[in-house]
C-alpha cells in the first residue's frame, strides 16, 4: 500500500511538472519579457541569434524559444538597428520583423522568420450545390442583346 501511494505522487507531482513545461510556443512567446534589447547595424542573424539567447534567459525554466531564421547571413543579412526595453518577446519579433521587412509565423516548436511571405499550410476546398437551373435565373436578370446560345452544359 504504502509503494502505490508513493508510486501515485510521483505520477501526479510528475503530470504537474510536464504541464507546467508543455506550454505552446506562443504562449511563451507572449509572456516572456526582455529588459532590454539594443541594436546597432547587426545583421538579422545575429539579431534572432540574440534574440533566443535573450529567450532562454528570461525564462524562468531556462528553455527559451526557437528562433529559426532563413535569409541571408552575414554581410549580406539585412541591417537592424533598434533599441527597446521591457517588452514581451512577441512584440520584439514583430517590431524587429517590421523594421526589417521580414515576415514571421509562429509554429508549433519555434518562431519561422523569413524574407517571403508564408504560405496558408492548409488548403479548405469547399463544394456548394447548384440548382440545374441556376444559370436560367442569371441569365433572365440580364438584358438579352444577342440570340441566346445554347448553354454546352446543359442538354
Amino acid at each position: 500500500m504504502r509503494y502505490l501511494l508513493t508510486s501515485v505522487m510521483i505520477v501526479i507531482f510528475a503530470g504537474v511538472s510536464v504541464e507546467a513545461r508543455e506550454r505552446s510556443v506562443g504562449e511563451l512567446v507572449r509572456e516572456t519579457v526582455i529588459p532590454r534589447i539594443q541594436y546597432r547595424d547587426m545583421g538579422a542573424d545575429a539579431v534572432f541569434n540574440d534574440l533566443a539567447e535573450a529567450s532562454r534567459e528570461a525564462d524562468p525554466e531556462g528553455v527559451g524559444v526557437n528562433i529559426v531564421y532563413h535569409g541571408p547571413e552575414g554581410d549580406d543579412a539585412r541591417r537592424i538597428t533598434l533599441s527597446l526595453r521591457r517588452i514581451s518577446l512577441y512584440d520584439a519579433i514583430r517590431y524587429i520583423t517590421q523594421v526589417a521587412g521580414l515576415h514571421y509565423r509562429i509554429d508549433d516548436n519555434a518562431v519561422f522568420i523569413s524574407d517571403q511571405p508564408f504560405q496558408p499550410e492548409r488548403i479548405t476546398t469547399r463544394i456548394y450545390p447548384v440548382q440545374p437551373t441556376f444559370m436560367d435565373v442569371i441569365r433572365a436578370g440580364k438584358e438579352e442583346e444577342e440570340p441566346p446560345r445554347r448553354d454546352p452544359f446543359f442538354w
